[in-house]
């Protein structure tokens, strides 16, 4: 009898075991997927229209349709900006 109970501990023991691996797997797999999921414009809001320099400075910008400033995300950040972060 008692070599009985200790199978099936084992048993249940295992199924706890790939229980717990199945989960973890699917964590792993939902993780893995949000973060490399390729995502669309977070927001679909009209950009404003800027004019720039050759050497890119801005030379003049207007508000967009719905009356906000809304810049397009350039290329780097300005250097002024990124001393200004750093410091505070």
């Amino acid at each position: 009898m008692a070599r009985l109970g200790k199978q099936k501990a084992r048993r249940l023991g295992a199924g706890k075991k790939k229980l717990w691996l199945t989960i973890g797997g699917l964590l792993l797999l939902v993780s893995l997927l949000l973060r490399f999921w390729p995502l669309g414009p977070v927001f679909k809001e009209p950009l404003s229209p800027v004019l720039f320099s050759e050497d890119g400075q801005l030379l003049g910008a207007r508000l967009a349709a719905d009356g906000q400033w809304r810049f397009p995300r350039g290329e780097k950040i300005p250097e002024k900006y990124f001393k200004a972060v750093l410091q505070f």
